[in-house]
C-alpha cells in the first residue's frame, strides 16, 4: 500500500490507513466502532503514514548521495531547493522532507544532507517518529471516554502478551473484546445512545450497578453458575 510513497507519501491517504484497521479489527473479530487508538497499540501496530514518512526522508539523503549523478533528479531537487530558498512558505515536495525532519530534532541533517550515513540514520529516524506517535498515544488515551478500562490496564505501546500466547482464536477474540470495549455492555451501548454513564445499569440483576466489564465479570448475580464453573 506503501508503493512508490517516496514521491506521493506525505499526503494524508486515509484510505490506506482504513484498510489497515479494517484488517486488525478483522484480525482479533472487534466491532467497527472500536478505538484506533486501543485496536494500534493491542496489536503493536503504527500508523502507515509514518513508513511513508521514513521512505521519503530515505530517498531525500538518496538524492544527495549515491543518485547524485543522476542530472534529472538532480535538477528537479535543485529547483524545490531554490524555490523553498526564494519563499520559506511554499509547500512542495522537498518542504514536506523539512517538516518530517525538524519537529523530530533533526535540523542538522535537513541542512547536511551529504553527511548522513542513511544506513545508520534510518534507524533512529524510525524510533523517533514512532516514540512521538506513542507521546501522542499517552496524551490521546486519556481524553478519551471509551477507553477509561484500557488506559487502566495498558500501560505500554507494544503487541499486548494474549494475542500470541493463546492459541484459542475464540478465547483470544473475547478477550480481546472486552479489552477494548468492543462489546454490547450497557457501558458502551449506553455511550452510543448518549445514556448517561451513571444510568448505563445492568438489567439481568437487581443490584442496580452499573454495567461495566468489572461488574459482568465478577458482581453479576445472572452469570454466577458460569462464574464458579469458569473462573478457577
Amino acid at each position: 500500500m506503501n508503493y512508490n510513497s517516496e514521491v506521493w507519501g506525505f499526503v494524508n491517504a486515509e484510505v490506506l490507513e482504513r484498510v489497515q484497521r479494517k484488517f486488525c479489527k478483522w484480525l482479533i473479530n472487534v466491532k467497527r466502532s472500536t478505538n484506533t487508538l486501543s485496536l494500534y497499540s493491542e496489536l503493536g501496530r503504527f500508523p502507515l503514514f509514518i513508513e511513508r514518512h521514513i521512505r521519503m526522508v530515505k530517498y531525500f539523503l538518496k538524492l544527495h548521495g549515491i543518485k547524485r549523478e543522476n542530472c534529472i533528479l538532480n535538477a528537479v531537487l535543485m529547483e524545490e531547493l531554490k524555490d523553498l530558498s526564494d519563499n520559506p512558505q511554499v509547500i512542495n515536495w522537498i518542504s514536506r522532507i523539512k517538516s518530517i525532519l525538524e519537529p523530530a530534532g533533526f535540523a542538522e541533517v535537513w541542512l547536511f544532507p551529504e553527511s548522513v550515513c542513511v544506513k545508520g540514520f534510518v534507524p533512529v529516524l524510525r524510533n523517533r517518529l514512532r516514540d512521538i506517535y506513542i507521546t501522542g498515544w499517552r496524551a490521546s488515551i486519556d481524553t478519551h471516554t471509551s477507553l477509561y478500562l484500557y488506559k487502566e490496564i495498558k500501560s505500554t505501546f507494544q503487541m499486548s502478551p494474549y494475542i500470541t500466547l493463546l492459541q484459542n482464536i475464540k478465547y483470544r477474540n473475547i478477550l480481546a473484546k472486552l479489552r477494548l470495549s468492543s462489546h454490547n455492555l450497557q457501558i458502551e451501548s449506553g455511550r452510543h445512545y448518549k445514556i448517561p454513564r451513571h444510568d448505563r445499569k445492568c438489567i439481568l440483576c437487581n443490584l442496580n450497578d452499573i454495567e461495566d466489564e468489572f461488574h459482568f465479570v465478577l458482581i453479576c448475580p445472572f452469570y454466577s453458575d458460569l462464574r464458579a464453573q469458569l473462573i478457577p
